[in-house]
């Protein structure tokens, strides 16, 4: 009875044993290797195994915390910490890996604290840009590209767009109307936007005869109003009384 005790509390000990050898440690060269935008598998294949938590699941964000323990760092308990959003990493967070570790200030502390709760709270770029691209298509008439900038801020979500060009002045306002609503919508579903910024862009030719691209419409939407919206009955020339600081270039206008 004591042997079939023994044994069965030694094939415990192996099985626990067995799970342990696939928790990986990052090492100074494993953590200079991780990028920005590789897939949790991609991650796994370099360090050698999986996180300390590697029950964690995203949260209503889409974003995974992961943890590790540090191996051969600067000091001898190190740390690095792993933010995956939809899948793919976004922030390397290293603690006496690559350099030591030092005793925090309270004001030191809370600006951690604010840089993580602004990772936590930032638009994903790339879920707007596969918007854009999804309503608008890559290129627009002209054959330029649709996207022009896109900057996610505290405050907002700031873009820059190339207009399409079109027959009239008064159609190709309407078409940057139209346009605007069809981003709008989907966007108006995007997790933390607060405002939208908008630029339309045209090529404009300038007192010298030199063709630039300038912005010709410009205006701001919030949440709330966008919130507001019934997107099955809205009125495409409803569009400039219902955003904010619109405003038009004088050569959409031109007779």
């Amino acid at each position: 009875m004591k042997q079939l005790l023994y044994i069965g509390s030694l094939s415990i000990l192996l099985l626990a044993a067995c799970g342990d050898e696939n928790i990986a440690t990052i090492t100074p060269d494993e953590f200079k290797k991780l990028e920005q935008g590789m897939s949790l598998d991609e991650v796994e294949e370099i360090v050698g195994g999986k996180s300390k938590n590697p029950e964690a699941k995203e949260n209503e964000d889409l974003r995974l915390f992961l943890d590790y323990d540090g191996e051969n760092g600067i000091d001898k308990e190190s740390s690095v910490s792993l933010v995956f959003k939809d899948g793919k990493l976004e922030t390397l967070i290293e603690t006496g890996l690559l350099e030591p570790k030092k005793e925090l200030t309270k004001e030191e502390k809370e600006k951690i604290d604010e840089n993580i709760a602004q990772i936590i709270s930032k638009v994903s770029t790339e879920e707007v840009e596969k918007i854009i691209t999804d309503k608008l298509g890559k290129n627009n008439n002209s054959q330029k590209k649709v996207i022009e900038k896109v900057e996610a801020t505290d405050s907002g979500l700031n873009l820059t767009l190339n207009a399409s060009d079109n027959f009239t002045l008064d159609m190709m306002k309407r078409g940057m109307w139209m346009d605007s609503i069809k981003i709008l919508e989907p966007l108006s579903k995007v997790d933390n936007i607060k405002q939208i910024n908008v630029d339309w862009q045209l090529p404009l030719i300038d007192n010298y005869g030199k063709e630039k691209d300038s912005a010709v419409m410009k205006f701001s939407i919030d949440k709330a109003t966008l919130d507001k919206i019934n997107w099955d009955n809205f009125l495409t020339e409803s569009f400039p009384d219902v955003v904010t600081n619109y405003n038009e270039h004088p050569a959409l206008n031109e007779k």
